[in-house]
């Protein structure tokens, strides 16, 4: 009687402990396929917009004002004229609001040569043939786009 109950505990402690394993390994490999999932989005979200650059920038005159997709992860894209980087001169835009986005300003007056920032907490990266008005600005994401106008200036493109 006593080496069945102690069998019934066994298969009882055996069965929990696969139980357990496999949600462990399920709730792993879900949340891994979220992750990878962000991934995705972002390095889209990165070469499309190195793409919209790169095709806009040559073409003299050339305006598009169509939303820019955006993973609905970040909530704004600031975006850094490529000059201030070089100079590690903050433009007064940026100067204006260093405690609001402190990343971007030690960034910029450091000369890293990153000046797309996805927000918050996106990786930054950097796009040479771009050039703002202010220097600076931020653009907020509404349902996964920015609404922003490019125009094409021949060596780069004017984002407003």
């Amino acid at each position: 009687m006593k080496k069945a109950f102690a069998y019934e505990i066994f298969i009882y402690v055996l069965s929990v402990l696969i139980v357990g394993l496999v949600l462990y390994y399920g709730y792993n490999a879900v949340k891994g396929f979220g992750d990878k999932q962000k991934q995705l989005q972002y390095i889209t979200f990165k070469t499309g917009f190195e793409n919209i650059i790169s095709t806009i920038a040559p073409d003299y005159g050339t305006v598009r004002a169509k939303p820019i997709q955006v993973p609905s992860m970040f909530t704004e894209l600031c975006i850094v004229d490529p000059n201030s980087i070089k100079n590690k001169d903050a433009p007064d835009s940026l100067d204006m609001q260093k405690n609001k986005y402190p990343l971007i300003y030690d960034s910029v007056t450091s000369g890293v040569l990153k000046n797309i920032f996805p927000m918050p907490n996106g990786e930054p990266f950097y796009v040479e043939k771009i050039q703002l008005e202010k220097g600076f600005e931020c653009f907020p994401v509404v349902q996964g786009q920015i609404n922003a106008r490019l125009e094409g200036l021949g060596d780069r493109a004017k984002i407003s």
